[in-house]
């Protein structure tokens, strides 16, 4: 179900926070390898990216909305956030080196802290110790110009290698699988999907 597999996907962001910490000293409980134990992950065709590819992407040499849309990526990718959750943010969620805001989910509030790791502090660094501007004033545009973007950016970046995907109608059913290029298929949801499946932190 829905339900059993968000369970698993906050176990697993939990799991992978917990061994961040713990490979660079902190103190954590022996047994949080066990966190994802008798839980079923929801068989889905995602996306990803390396952190190779990661990099590849950060040394592009963009302009304009294609260097926002790069440093959003970045970010997302480093943060574990997706879209919808990034896009709302402002300096004002930097407090003592975290990330920090209410993130809402299923008509629910609850807190969620970051920590900013170099490659997000690089971009603020870029904008002045600020996250990127969005590129429109309405979430929904804002939301299909990133998208739009991103894919872009990756394009540049010669992600070009064949992946399997789902492959919708105009009228969002999904239809059939398909393989398209991994640049074509990358969404706003790849950095969420990144922080709990890949040791992403581990380059910093």
């Amino acid at each position: 179900s829905s339900a059993a597999s968000d369970v698993y996907k906050r176990q697993s962001l939990l799991k992978q926070v917990l061994k961040f910490s713990h490979k660079r000293g902190e103190t954590v409980h022996k047994d949080y390898m066990y966190l994802t134990d008798g839980l079923k992950k929801k068989k889905t065709l995602k996306v990803f990216l390396s952190t190779e590819e990661i990099k590849s992407i950060i040394d592009l040499d963009l302009k304009g909305q294609e260097a926002i849309a790069r440093d959003w990526l970045v970010v997302s990718c480093y943060t574990g956030q997706r879209h919808t959750s990034f896009s709302k943010w402002t300096k004002e969620v930097i407090k003592n080196g975290v990330i920090e805001w209410q993130q809402i989910k299923n008509d629910q509030s609850f807190p969620v802290i970051i920590p900013i790791l170099p490659q997000v502090q690089d971009v603020l660094d870029k904008y002045k110790g600020n996250f990127p501007p969005n590129f429109l004033d309405r979430e929904r545009s804002n939301y299909a110009q990133y998208n739009i973007l991103v894919k872009r950016v990756c394009k540049k970046a010669k992600l070009n290698d064949l992946v399997e995907t789902m492959v919708s109608k105009a009228n969002g059913v999904i239809s059939h699988k398909a393989m398209k290029p991994k640049w074509d298929c990358i969404s706003t949801h790849v950095g969420s999907c990144l922080l709990y499946t890949s040791d992403a932190a581990d380059d910093s």
